[in-house]
């Protein structure tokens, strides 16, 4: 519970260093269709936004208070924090659930942005995500349907003792990758196509592994109609099968 007040006291702290731009209150009382009320605070300013808030719930009749709290820092021009702390359990004196997100947009060619991310729950499950992220241009920019190439790699880790069954471990590690090349079939085809590959291998107590390739190809008439396909081949690991699992999708959307 001491680890709630100081949070909430370290918003406060960081308000009154703050210029802020606007500082609004609210509340909402709860109704018959909605047995809830809230109240809050948020202030904002160019690099500072923090909002606390209240609710009262009463299902079944038994009151419950649940305070949150989110706050978001601009450190630098491209690297921001945001923090998000939920006391629903603070009543039992539990631990808050905490999220915590740093994030850095890069403006340099082909690495476009890092982002970290903690979060723990009440009852001691962690996960700790790493993310990176990547665009380029490979052919001219000022064409109509340039190829370019995006993607993400992921690394994660979790940690609990509720995680996983009894017996099978505590923890779990993934990597991943994903990878998006658009406008290469372009000379030949008309309309937006783009090949996709994405790779997951989780290791730890329950191993599992998948890969997919996947290629997309659609087209926009002048009704505001667009259609579409979608090639794709899974793989699955869960066992010594590694089956080949294809599909074939298509799709057709119109605006009225």
């Amino acid at each position: 519970m001491y680890r709630a007040v100081l949070c909430f006291a370290l918003a406060i702290l960081s308000v009154n260093y703050a210029v802020a731009d606007g500082i609004a209150t609210y509340f909402e009382s709860s109704a018959n269709q909605k047995p809830r009320s809230n109240a809050g605070l948020s202030v904002e300013s160019d690099r500072l936004r923090v909002k606390a808030d209240v609710a009262l719930q009463a299902p079944d009749k038994k009151t419950r208070i649940i305070p949150n709290l989110s706050s978001a820092f601009t450190i630098a021009k491209h690297l921001d924090i945001e923090t998000h702390v939920n006391l629903a359990e603070w009543t039992t004196g539990a631990d808050p659930t905490i999220d915590t997100r740093l994030h850095f947009r890069s403006l340099g060619p082909f690495f476009e942005e890092l982002e970290g991310r903690i979060w723990r729950s009440p009852d001691g499950l962690s996960r700790q995500i790493l993310k990176l992220g990547f665009y380029q241009t490979l052919s001219d920019a000022t064409s109509l349907t340039p190829v370019t190439i995006t993607g993400r790699a992921i690394y994660e880790t979790t940690n609990g003792p509720d995680l996983l069954l009894p017996g099978d471990g505590t923890d779990a590690r993934r990597v991943g990758l994903e990878t998006v090349v658009a406008g290469l079939m372009s000379p030949f085809f008309a309309g937006h196509n783009a090949f996709s590959l994405r790779v997951d291998r989780v290791s730890g107590a329950r191993p599992e592994n998948a890969s997919s390739l996947a290629y997309d190809q659609s087209w926009t008439m002048r009704n505001f109609t667009k259609l579409g396909f979608n090639l794709k081949v899974l793989r699955a690991a869960q066992s010594a099968a590694n089956d080949l699992e294809p599909s074939l999708g298509f799709t057709w959307r119109t605006e009225f």
